[in-house]
């Protein structure tokens, strides 16, 4: 692992821009600041899509303007709106009933991924779901997010692999996931009890593939969870076909269903509220990436957020995020990720000690 440096930012007063060489901003390492990691890291100029500088940018209860390949406004629910969430600040909200269900958050990618290539995604999930006041204790099946070649949720398209979980357990959800594999339209499930979460807590998806040769078992599907400062690997398939055809992933959607309520055999009515709270898509692709983690090895990290980089060409500038911690200092590291183990855990090419400041 390679031994890298952090240097601060300041503000140029001659052009107003974040450069180095000036007097660090007042505030310090914090949200939406910029560091500087010093190192010989060559070029990433593959595609990436953040969503929290958007979110962050849009004023509470409004929907934020389409963007960055982004569409919050065709979803076939109600439309999400910005809300300050006590633990990650401003995060996007909506509600779920029985005629307005499915809540999308749609990203279109200007180029579909092509054979042998990594696609990352990851977003912060959360759900208060209820019944006449407290956690909602019966079966729902729930869909998170799908990679697509189309902008559709019908099940069993080419190529598509989806977030898909089953969950029961008198107000706890278990993952039961589901992948349904593009290339031979199988469902493989997971790890049940990977990680057990109670209503109204934060919950990190990631869904990694490499798309292999087309109709050649040699792709690789990874499903990564994180709740309750705990990550898993729900699972990790490897050679297998992804690409079947000429069809290629062109859309990630971020579903939020919920439903099938009560349909074994405890025979639950259904909830009688449902609140989605959705923050911090990260999609990159290729294998580079750089996240903020309290620990070097991404199977014990407590806390994980992806960040932005403005650019990596040798050194590294990326852009502070601190959602989801408390106040105050907190001693962290920069991890700059450079793909996957054969368990499904992050390789960590270097890190770097920075010390980021919360209000």
């Amino acid at each position: 692992m390679t031994a890298i440096s952090m240097t601060s930012m300041g503000k140029n007063p001659a052009n107003g821009r974040l450069e180095s060489g000036f007097a660090p901003l007042v505030e310090g390492n914090q949200h939406g600041n910029i560091a500087i990691i010093t190192g010989s890291f060559g070029e990433n100029t593959n595609y990436k899509a953040f969503s929290k500088s958007i979110i962050d940018s849009t004023s509470t209860g409004q929907t934020p303007a389409n963007q960055g390949n982004y569409i919050f406004d065709e979803p076939l629910g109600y439309l999400p709106v910005v809300y300050n969430d006590s633990s990650r600040g401003k995060v996007l909200y909506a509600t779920q009933d029985g005629s307005h269900y499915d809540n999308v958050i749609k990203h279109h990618l200007p180029t579909s991924v092509p054979e042998n290539t990594w696609v990352y995604w990851s977003f912060y999930q959360k759900t208060k779901m209820q019944l006449s006041g407290s956690p909602y204790p019966y079966y729902f099946q729930r869909k998170l997010g799908r990679m697509n070649y189309s902008d559709t949720i019908i099940d069993g398209q080419h190529p598509e692999v989806k977030y898909h979980v089953n969950s029961y357990a008198g107000g706890q959800f278990v993952d039961e996931n589901r992948i349904h594999n593009a290339g031979d339209d199988s469902t493989r499930y997971g790890d049940e009890n990977a990680i057990v979460t109670s209503d109204n807590v934060w919950h990190m998806a990631e869904i990694i593939v490499f798309t292999g040769t087309q109709g050649v078992a040699d792709g690789r599907i990874i499903i990564r969870g994180k709740r309750n400062g705990v990550s898993a690997v729900l699972k990790d398939q490897k050679n297998t076909i992804i690409y079947k055809d000429a069809q290629r992933f062109s859309w990630l959607l971020h579903q939020e269903y919920y439903g099938n309520f009560g349909v074994t055999a405890d025979s639950g009515p259904s909830p009688s509220s449902i609140e989605l709270y959705t923050d911090s898509s990260a999609i990159v692709i290729g294998n580079k990436r750089i996240d903020l983690c309290d620990t070097a090895a991404t199977n014990v990290c407590t806390f994980r957020e992806n960040l932005w980089w403005e650019s990596w060409s040798g050194d590294i500038r990326a852009k502070l995020s601190t959602a989801g911690l408390t106040s105050g200092a907190h001693n962290m590291k920069m991890r700059v990720i450079e793909g996957y183990d054969t368990n499904g855990w992050d390789v960590v090419s270097a890190t770097q000690d920075i010390t980021v400041e919360v209000a």
